[in-house]
């Protein structure tokens, strides 16, 4: 079932990764992974496919998941 909305967008695919992509920051393992796994599927859907994929790449947010994950210095 298509919708009028993804008829308009001509069969795009837009993900959102953090910059944890390229950062090895302790206690984020699991995070860091995921979005690093979600940045290969991207790129391979791009090569295997004719949908037009975005990638964007948030900066750190401070948040007080991300304060509290990392390390003290």
């Amino acid at each position: 079932m298509t919708t009028p909305l993804l008829n308009r967008i001509k069969r795009s695919v837009v993900f959102v990764i953090s910059d944890i992509v390229y950062a090895r920051i302790p206690g984020l393992m699991v995070y860091g992974s995921t979005k690093a796994a979600l940045s290969y599927f991207a790129d391979s859907l791009k090569a295997e496919t004719h949908l037009r994929v975005c990638k964007v790449y948030l900066p750190f947010v401070r948040t007080s998941f991300g304060i509290t994950q990392l390390p003290r210095s």
